[in-house]
């Protein structure tokens, strides 16, 4: 989550987050450090990143070359996918995916990427505990990837 605010001014992060406990960390890049945290035991904590990781799969995606655009690829849906939700049950490109938290769409563009490069990415992100022996292509829903 990003906050862009004006010079000078401090957000109130008790209204940003209002009825929430976050975790939240907000790192200066200026003066690379960081500048804010919020609720730090719960960021020390590991939990499932669940949709959360199709932020970082998006970056990998782009990076690997596998998505071009937001409309393109353009996945196709077969049954055998296991939509969660209707919406879901339909062709889908990154925007939908991203929109409406597609699992097989995240799944699809796993086994494009191939296990080999999936983990190299995941290490150069340092991303989680990097536990990706279990679940197979729906490791990040899961608390392995922690």
């Amino acid at each position: 989550m990003f906050f862009v605010s004006n010079a000078g001014a401090e957000p109130n992060y008790n209204k940003i987050f209002d009825g929430v406990k976050p975790c939240f960390i907000l790192y200066d890049l200026n003066k690379e450090k960081t500048a804010e945290i919020i609720n730090s035991n719960r960021c020390n904590k590991r939990i499932a990143s669940c949709s959360t990781f199709k932020v970082a799969l998006s970056l990998i995606g782009f990076d690997s070359g596998i998505l071009k655009d937001e409309d393109n690829p353009k996945w196709k849906f077969k049954p055998e996918y296991s939509p969660v939700l209707e919406v879901h049950a339909k062709d889908h490109t990154p925007k939908g995916w991203m929109a409406n938290s597609v699992v097989w769409c995240s799944q699809v563009l796993t086994r494009e990427l191939g296990m080999e490069k999936f983990e190299n990415y995941i290490a150069k992100l340092s991303y989680g505990n990097r536990d990706n022996r279990k679940h197979g292509q729906k490791r990040w829903s899961n608390t392995e990837l922690a």
